[in-house]
């Protein structure tokens, strides 16, 4: 996906396209409320009671489409701020559109379903529908709202059949809007809102950030970069998401520490070879050329080790022995000392790509650490109990 877009708007444009994506999804992540983690892991409880499954999805509906119409509003008056560039043109609608379908992607539930299989197969046709979008499109004329289109298009349709998949099997359960309920809902998920809000803002909507401080070219090989370590990040997201829906298993500990030790051996196997050859391998694919850009591949690698290690640890340990309040720390103490070291090089030296990206790994470790510490500790007392 993202060699064609670069092939057509440049890597110019698809820094500014990865702005105009960040942007939303800053949005995205304000408007969450915590609702991702919470009923991935609540839905997981009570999966087999059709009835209350079907509520908490029409419930997930009703505050995802409240959130969103307030989020329109301050998108749209950014749109007319920050993104005034004459070179390329936007579509106000386009984005709106794009913002609201994806508060709406119910994916948390189909994974607290444990509907694994289901949700990657419509995840891999929808991943297909959007490339047969870009290899038809010509970008040579309003390449920027194309590359919108075909995401918008490829998700609304990701969208009916999750919804389809979910709704399907519950038609003689009446639904009851109640707002008490949904004001519950809300408040039981603020502990994953506020703990991980600041993670989650740099994860989803750094390029935005970035690009109020470095040119669209390198705020493209910055996106690039990032499109990379998100990439490993969905992979090991993924496997800590199955393990935390099913904390309650009682050898959790063991097989979460046995994947942190084989990604770590992983780690140390592949380093060279990606220090190597990642700068050949990234401007083969993405036709993208940067003085250094091993070392910087190399970096973002260390952090994509770091974040798995913590994420392995994390929920699915804390949470399985009640210490789910120490499992949101680690996330939020992360959040703020990325904030606090990109805005301090930035106020003292000014930013560079190497800056903007070290800053992920300084957030990556503290969260490491801090788990680390705590995991250690519970192990500890484990043993002094056994």
């Amino acid at each position: 996906m993202v060699p064609i877009i670069i092939k057509g708007v440049g890597i110019d444009g698809f820094g500014f396209y990865s702005s105009l994506v960040a942007m939303v999804a800053l949005f995205t992540v304000i408007a969450d409320l915590g609702l991702e983690m919470y009923l991935s892991k609540e839905v997981s409880r009570v999966r087999a009671n059709t009835g209350i499954v079907n509520s908490l999805t029409i419930d997930f509906l009703f505050v995802r489409i409240g959130a969103s119409l307030i989020g329109v509003v301050p998108i749209i008056y950014l749109l007319d701020v920050s993104f005034s560039n004459p070179s390329f043109e936007v579509s106000t609608s386009l984005l709106v559109v794009y913002f609201i379908l994806i508060n709406l992607r119910p994916l948390c539930i189909m994974q607290g379903l444990e509907k694994y299989k289901e949700s990657s197969i419509v995840e891999f046709f929808s991943k297909i529908l959007i490339l047969v979008f870009l290899f038809l499109m010509d970008f040579s004329e309003d390449g920027i709202n194309k590359a919108i289109l075909a995401l918008l298009i490829p998700l609304f349709f990701t969208n009916v059949t999750y919804y389809i998949l979910l709704l399907g099997n519950g038609k003689d359960d009446k639904y009851k809007f109640s707002t008490l309920r949904l004001r519950k809902l809300i408040k039981d998920s603020s502990g994953f809102y506020f703990s991980r809000l600041f993670t989650n803002l740099y994860l989803s909507s750094s390029p935005y950030l970035v690009s109020l401080f470095l040119k669209s070219d390198l705020v493209g090989i910055y996106s690039v970069i990032m499109q990379l370590y998100k990439s490993a990040q969905m992979l090991t997201s993924a496997i800590s998401k199955v393990l935390y829906t099913r904390s309650m298993l009682n050898n959790i500990m063991f097989i979460a520490l046995r994947l942190s030790v084989i990604t770590l051996i992983l780690f140390i196997v592949f380093a060279p070879f990606i220090h190597v050859y990642s700068s050949d391998a990234i401007s083969f694919i993405f036709n993208v050329e940067y003085v250094g850009l091993s070392n910087y591949i190399l970096l973002i690698s260390l952090s994509v080790l770091f974040h798995s290690i913590s994420s392995f640890i994390g929920y699915p340990i804390l949470v399985s022995f009640n210490m789910e309040n120490n499992a949101h720390l680690g996330v939020f103490v992360s959040g703020v000392m990325y904030y606090l070291f990109f805005l301090s090089v930035g106020f003292l030296i000014g930013h560079d790509l190497f800056t903007v990206l070290f800053s992920i790994l300084v957030a990556d470790l503290t969260s490491l650490l801090i788990r680390g510490f705590q995991v250690s500790r519970l192990y500890l007392s484990i043993e002094k109990i056994v």
